[in-house]
């Protein structure tokens, strides 16, 4: 099929559709999300996929130096959607909002929220601990550097996304290494902690916040050349008792309230019998979402423009409330997931293989276990994939955790050995 054809599937906007700018390192998912929605998504990333640039209405490239003139330019005035990578590029974020980019949310209220000293508040106060975390010298020198276990902790990088800036301690580290890296402020430490690594999506309006749903990784089941903390993918949904849903939606009180924050956020925590540990927070589109737009209707990227546009009236909200009071509590009858394949060495991507996972792209909902796997992210012939880059994602759905997380992983091995 041609992309021209296949374009029909994937994209819903019509010649009046409401335009939203969906900007960051991949913005495939947002987009297709968007254009789900019957709206014209216009995308600035570093990818370029091949489904992206078939959904969109047009397609710039965040690598530009002068990208925020190009779009402003042509698309003066319209809404803003973050996905991953842009929450830390608090001097662009700026510029897109001086040149009349519409992010709904000021820049200095998203660095707040990236701000690590607010999280280690923000959790005490919602009684939702983080791991022992130490960012600055003083918090070191009261965890006695000399006595560590350097495998018990791991670095963090205040600017990196996906876990590909995440490492164990080495024990090769020195206490004066490590304390001179802190100092430097690019990264921190946290203690490492067991349990099953959870993305919960929240959404805040003026009158209040929401659990949209929450999504848990998965774990190092294939790929074993990949970093031990890299991201691999996730499935969705992933149980909430009443208590937790409860005690999570405080936690985003507490969070919008201090920030100000509307819209569309996410936020990950480490889950153990029960219990739940703060991460970090992203105030972001984020790589689960789409499956919670698949498993239950859920149509994000309007309900975050009624919410920065202020247009979330009583009524709605309550509607909102009452789509949302189920998910990821009562069983779903299909368990969606998504996994990402990376590429084990350099390579570049010939026709026949773009052409091939193209013929199965991913549209954004299944209807039955029984049907084939599905790809997004395709990258178009010619791309060159780096030695431990993302080659693209694959989808598939299933009523067993276990077998839809085999089915995944299966079809990750089948398509790296050819």
């Amino acid at each position: 099929m041609r992309d021209s054809e296949k374009a029909g599937i994937l994209r819903g906007a019509g010649a009046n559709a409401q335009p939203v700018l969906l900007v960051g390192f991949s913005a495939r998912s947002a987009a297709l999300a968007a254009a789900n929605s019957g709206m014209a998504p216009i995308a600035v990333d570093v990818c370029r996929d091949r489904d992206l640039i078939a959904i969109c209405n047009q397609h710039f490239s965040l690598l530009d130096s002068d990208w925020i003139e190009q779009v402003s330019g042509a698309h003066h005035g319209i809404p803003c959607l973050l996905a991953g990578g842009m929450e830390n590029r608090i001097v662009q974020l700026e510029k897109m909002q001086a040149a009349g980019l519409i992010l709904g949310n000021a820049p200095s209220q998203m660095q707040s929220m990236r701000h690590l000293p607010n999280w280690l508040q923000w959790s005490a106060e919602a009684n939702v601990p983080m791991p022992e975390t130490i960012c600055d010298l003083r918090d070191a020198a009261k965890c006695q550097l000399p006595s560590w276990i350097a495998s018990e902790w791991i670095w963090k990088s205040r600017m990196g996304v996906g876990g590909l800036h995440v490492r164990t301690v080495s024990d090769r580290e020195t206490p004066h290494e490590i304390s001179g890296r802190i100092e430097q402020g690019d990264y921190y430490l946290q203690r490492a902690a067991a349990g099953d690594s959870i993305g919960v999506t929240f959404l805040s309006s003026d009158r209040g916040s929401l659990v949209v749903g929450a999504a848990k990784s998965i774990g190092k089941c294939s790929q074993t050349f990949l970093p031990e903390h890299t991201y691999r993918g996730s499935l969705y949904p992933f149980m909430l008792p009443t208590v937790t849903k409860a005690k999570l939606e405080h936690f985003a009180e507490l969070v919008t309230n201090a920030v100000g924050i509307r819209g569309l956020w996410q936020a990950d925590f480490l889950s153990k019998d029960g219990e739940l540990a703060l991460l970090e927070i992203n105030p972001r589109w984020s790589a689960s979402m789409e499956l919670m737009e698949a498993a239950c209707n859920f149509r994000l990227i309007e309900l975050h423009l009624a919410c920065i546009y202020r247009e979330m009236n009583e009524d709605a909200w309550m509607r909102v409330s009452q789509q949302t009071e189920g998910a990821g509590r009562e069983k779903q009858p299909l368990l969606f997931g998504k996994m990402i394949a990376y590429a084990p060495h350099s390579f570049v991507v010939t026709h026949e293989q773009s052409d091939r996972w193209w013929n199965r792209v991913w549209g954004g909902a299944f209807s039955s276990e029984l049907e084939k796997i599905r790809y997004g992210d395709i990258p178009e012939a010619g791309t060159t994939v780096d030695a431990g880059a993302p080659i693209l994602t694959c989808f598939a759905a299933h009523t067993s955790e276990e077998a839809l997380v085999q089915k995944l992983a299966a079809e990750v091995e089948t398509l790296l050995s050819r």
